[in-house]
């Protein structure tokens, strides 16, 4: 990785993050003010130009500290090169977590704001690379427009949990992201967007501890590839608890099993599975078909037309009960149907459920072909 000395304000090439100490600046982008890899090696450089700003800011803050390197996203990858960046995408994570402190530049925070009304206003928390910006550091510093220093992350972790509804563990200590569901993690990115379509789960590898090649051009693909990988990696069948999102008009009846987007898991913050497995299943696996699992299969409100399945170890928010999703049967599987909301069934209300006794074979889910399968069944 490329990392800027703090003192000489060149580039140093480092083969290891864990082998110098560093410091990084996370920030909102303004694309035509940001310093490219090329630029900043540029002999003809001005490092007293505005643009350089946020980069002299973030050296003098850790000269401060006594600290040797920076890391500044627009400046120490050659986004010319696909293989750095890949490497560099694929590792941003590891590398926030391993760096010393995080400065967090808001240019949109007036000096004197007050944090309660005018902290969540910062475009900083609507955007999707910031996500595990916030959560990957163990420290993190947070600065107004001025480089006025405002608070850190435990001073401001209040305001942090009520903003971003991440849990509060999960900010303190990054290393306890594996006792969030999939679907809780991935609601902590539902309303952030991001430039290209593609970084919408590009900036979730790290948050879902897996490592994907990048596609740009893909689109929607991208964040199938994602959860596809999650799904060879995990036993979390929350993935598959999202909710359609579309308006009433524009609603589709029957979908595949993966989401489109983050978007669609608005509403499982809460999420959540306990120490042991409720109804314990075997693995499933991903195929060029769909998803093959098994597990119970019960009947539905409408049990001429679809049935349910519980969402082995997730339950809803409060203790709500158990999740289950609905179900409608094709001739070669499933599709999700009535995707909009899921099924809580307390655990009283979930023993009296009919158990479709016939089905003890692997049943297949379909998920790529989201839109074909709910036109086979329009």
């Amino acid at each position: 990785m490329w990392l800027i000395d703090s003192n000489t304000i060149r580039l140093q090439f480092v083969t290891s993050a864990g082998s110098s100490p560093y410091a990084r600046l996370s920030h909102t982008w303004n694309d035509n003010d940001e310093v490219t890899f090329q630029e900043f090696n540029s002999p003809d450089r001005d490092i007293a130009h505005p643009r350089f700003l946020k980069i002299m800011e973030t050296c003098r803050l850790a000269r401060g500290r006594g600290i040797p390197y920076v890391w500044v996203d627009s400046c120490c990858i050659d986004k010319t090169s696909s293989a750095e960046l890949t490497e560099a995408i694929n590792s941003m994570f590891r590398w926030y977590r391993e760096s010393t402190t995080c400065f967090t530049y808001l240019a949109d925070l007036a000096v004197g704001s007050e944090i309660e009304p005018d902290l969540p206003k910062c475009k900083w928390f609507t955007r999707g690379w910031t996500l595990q910006e916030l959560v990957a550091p163990r420290n993190v510093e947070f600065y107004d427009k001025s480089w006025n220093l405002i608070g850190d992350k435990i001073s401001l972790l209040k305001a942090l949990i009520e903003i971003t509804r991440i849990q509060e563990d999960a900010l303190r200590d990054s290393d306890s992201l594996p006792n969030h569901t999939v679907a809780m993690r991935m609601s902590w990115a539902a309303n952030r967007q991001t430039t290209r379509e593609e970084d919408l789960a590009y900036c979730l590898l790290g948050i879902s501890d897996v490592y994907l090649p990048l596609i740009y051009g893909e689109g929607i693909n991208a964040f199938i590839r994602l959860q596809e990988a999650i799904g060879q990696v995990t036993y979390d069948l929350s993935l598959f608890a999202w909710t359609d999102q579309d308006s009433t008009e524009t609603r589709q009846r029957y979908h595949g099993i993966l989401a489109r987007s983050p978007a669609e898991f608005s509403d499982c913050s809460s999420v959540w599975k306990p120490g042991t497995w409720i109804f314990p299943t075997h693995e499933y696996t991903i195929t060029n078909k769909g998803v093959r699992l098994t597990g119970r299969l019960y009947d539905g409100p409408n049990e001429a037309e679809d049935f349910l399945f519980n969402l082995d170890e997730c339950w809803g928010p409060n203790e709500a009960g158990l999740v289950f999703i609905r179900l409608a049967q094709t001739p070669s599987g499933y599709v999700r149907h009535c995707a909009d909301t899921v099924t809580c069934l307390p655990w009283e209300d979930a023993e009296k459920l009919q158990v479709i006794s016939h089905w003890n074979v692997h049943g297949i889910f379909h998920f790529r072909l989201w839109t074909l399968a709910a036109a086979a069944l329009a």
